[in-house]
């Protein structure tokens, strides 16, 4: 009889089908080690998850800025996909701001170009930021401002709408 029920056991076992997931790579960095970097770079895209979603439309922008996280890296970045109409420019200033959670002096991340702003012209855009730290607090901000007052916080209060664009809410 155990026999039986060993065999039983052992061809059950044969006949089971395990289907093995590709192993995600180990990402290069974690926590601040990540500040400044490339989230695509460092492996920080691959478990990513949104954070916080804006619509850009304030401005006239078919458009959304996002805060995405990646929990394998303990980072935060933002990214900006947006639009404008064939012939129609704008400057749009595109802003990931950060600051210690308990206090003390933030910074502003820059977008892919390496700039803060952009002059958008009828196609689809697309920009990051590069990463910081899960451990500070941020917020993803937009607006027209033309760049001589592009270190200025569209939306100081994050209250979600500024005199000129949004911010998302502290996260």
């Amino acid at each position: 009889m155990l026999t039986a029920l060993l065999a039983a056991l052992l061809l059950t076992l044969a006949t089971t089908v395990v289907v093995a997931r590709p192993a995600q790579a180990a990402p290069d960095c974690s926590g601040w080690d990540c500040n400044g970097n490339w989230p695509g770079e460092w492996g920080c895209r691959d478990d990513q998850v949104k954070v916080r979603e804006i619509d850009m439309g304030s401005l006239d922008v078919d458009g959304r800025a996002t805060i995405y996280r990646s929990r394998g890296c303990g980072a935060t970045w933002g990214e900006f996909v947006f639009q404008r109409d064939p012939g129609d420019f704008t400057y749009l200033n595109l802003q990931l701001w950060w600051q210690p959670q308990y206090g003390g002096k933030g910074g502003i991340l820059r977008h892919g170009s390496g700039a803060h702003f952009t002059l958008v012209a009828g196609t689809t855009k697309t920009y990051r930021t590069v990463m910081a730290s899960w451990d500070y607090s941020v917020k993803i901000c937009y607006s027209d401002s033309y760049p001589t007052s592009q270190d200025v916080d569209p939306d100081p209060e994050s209250t979600g709408a500024g005199a000129t664009g949004g911010c998302s809410n502290w996260h």
